[in-house]
């Protein structure tokens, strides 16, 4: 039954799905510190994603990563409009509590 409900989510994503995931990881990765969003490009057969132009936002301190750098605004602005997805949640990053930063999902 596992398989099916894998193979049920992995139908269930669609391509934007895994740069919203990624950023999510990205947050989730750093405990909290840092957030890569903004990701633009294409995706195709053969490669797969090709992205670029990536805004990373520091929580620590706004524009460390140049102009597009928020700090934690950017952060928090990234997360009033993520909605986890079925990438996020087979991968165990659960959604973001207000004032908590993350850790590590658990395997």
């Amino acid at each position: 039954e596992e398989a099916g409900s894998a193979a049920a989510q992995r139908a269930a994503m669609g391509a934007d799905d895994i740069p919203q995931c990624f950023s999510h990881f990205t947050h989730f990765f750093t405990s909290g510190d840092k957030l890569v969003c903004d990701l633009q490009g294409i995706y195709n057969d053969v490669d797969g994603f090709v992205l670029t132009d990536p805004v990373i936002h520091e929580s620590r301190k706004r524009g460390k990563n140049g102009r597009t750098d928020k700090g934690a605004r950017g952060i928090d602005l990234f997360f009033e409009t993520h909605r986890c997805n079925a990438l996020c949640r087979s991968l165990g990053l659960p959604p973001p509590v207000a004032g908590q930063p993350p850790g590590i999902p658990q395997r």
